[in-house]
Order: structure tokens, then sequence, then C-alpha cells
């Protein structure tokens, strides 16, 4: 979702759903050390590229869909939008911003992403939760943070271009994650300790800026977490796919 000026001014004061696979090392786009970086040495001017102002003109659209989606189903429950930040009842500087609520167990992400992209490779079967994990982990913080919410849906755009618009969409699909407390508590609990050990005292983590630097490939980053039942389809899933693009090239 994009954020208002309040919002971006107060992230400092927390780590959001878009820090959590950083600061466990699974992000393509920012480390550890980026994290504690905008947190401690923040740069208050916004930084924004192509990719993230697609998204936020997306964002209603997506959620456009996904509400329409409901109605021809027969439900008869409207998507809640533009939700103040939500705060984890125990850790104050663990908090969340998300795109929509539809129920008061479900919240609704919207995502996009470049039909044949890397990040698109990533996406499994539609109505699974095999998406790409940055999401997955940002999905699980969310619905810890968020104690009532026991699902997540996660409305992806496939584009073929940066302009934002309803034609520059390929298709939408529809993913979505069930809670589960054990992969959630264990990114809370990452949570805690980053801010416990490298914010508060202002020691920063070990390891480089990934800003500005090549995307690492998803099997050059180490999954730190410890949830072999979401974690072993998608492995499977991209092992797969690696291999048949050996078979191509070869």
């Amino acid at each position: 979702m994009a954020l208002t000026k309040a919002q971006l001014l107060d992230r400092v004061n927390y780590l959001g759903g878009s820090d959590t696979a950083a600061i466990l090392g699974l992000s393509k786009y920012s480390s550890p050390l980026d994290i504690y970086n905008d947190k401690v040495h923040p740069q208050l001017d916004r930084i924004t590229n192509d990719a993230m102002e697609r998204g936020n003109k997306l964002e209603p659209i997506i959620l456009d869909w996904y509400d329409v989606g409901n109605e021809n189903d027969g439900f008869e429950t409207e998507l809640t939008r533009y939700l103040d930040t939500f705060t984890h009842p125990k850790y104050p500087y663990l908090r969340a911003n998300i795109d929509a609520r539809w129920s008061d167990e479900v919240i609704v992400e919207a995502k996009s992403c470049h039909s044949w992209s890397s990040t698109a490779k990533e996406f499994g079967k539609d109505g699974t939760d095999h998406i790409p994990i940055e999401y997955l982990v940002q999905c699980a913080y969310y619905a810890e943070i968020i104690p009532e919410i026991e699902i997540v849906d996660i409305a992806v755009a496939f584009v073929k271009d940066n302009s934002g618009t309803r034609e520059s969409v390929d298709r939408f699909a529809l993913y979505t994650y069930e809670r589960n407390e054990s992969l959630g508590q264990s990114i809370i609990d990452a949570g805690i300790a980053f801010w416990n050990n490298h914010i508060i005292p202002r020691i920063p983590p070990a390891g480089v800026s990934l800003r500005n630097k090549p995307k690492m490939k998803f099997n050059e980053r180490a999954f730190k977490i410890d949830h072999p039942d979401l974690y072993s389809q998608y492995q499977i899933e991209v092992i797969k796919k690696e291999k048949q693009n050996e078979k191509t090239d070869s």
C-alpha cells in the first residue's frame, strides 16, 4: 500500500512487513544492514522506482478485481481499504501496514510483477501458498501482528509493462496463506532479536548492502526459518524449474 508521509516518517520506529524477509537474509533487494541503516540512519526523502510506482497505481485495480470476484461468488462483504498501521499487542516496534481487510479473519495483499520476470516464476499454482519467499514471510508476519487473522489472500496482477493501467495486466491470480503459528512466531522472534541486538544498541549487523547490487539467485539465499511443510514444496518446485531450464538450454 502507498503509505502517507506520516507513516513513512514513522517507519524508523518499527519493523514492517517489507523489512522481515531482509532481516532474515531472504530478500533479493535488501540485506539486514540495509534495514539497520533505514532505521538508524534514515533517508527521509522517499526513494521510489518504476516497480514501486507501478504497484501503487495497480493496487486499487487489483483490490477492485478481488472485490468483484467475491461479489460474483455471492459474498456481500466489501473490502476495507486505507487502514491505519497495526501494532503487535506486546511489541510496539513490530507493526503492519496492510493493503485491505475483507473480514475479521481475512486480510488482503495486492502484488504485481512482470509476467516474464524471475519473480513470476516463483509463483506456484493459483489458490496455493506457493508464492515468492519475501511475500510468504510478509504474510506470516502480518498474521501474527493482528492476532485474529487466520487468512492472508494475496491478489496478484501479472503485467506486461510498468504503466500501472488495467490494460497492462496479462492476468490476475489469487493465492492464500493460512496462518501457521510456528512459522509466524519464528519470524516474530527474529524481529525481536534484530531490534534488541542491533537497533536499540546501535550495533550494525554483519554483511553488506544489497541496494544497487545485482540481485541474488534463489539458491544464494539462506532460508533461516524452520518450517518444512510450507517451504519444502516451494523448494521442490524451484528445483524442478531449474532442471527444466537446464534441459532447454542444453
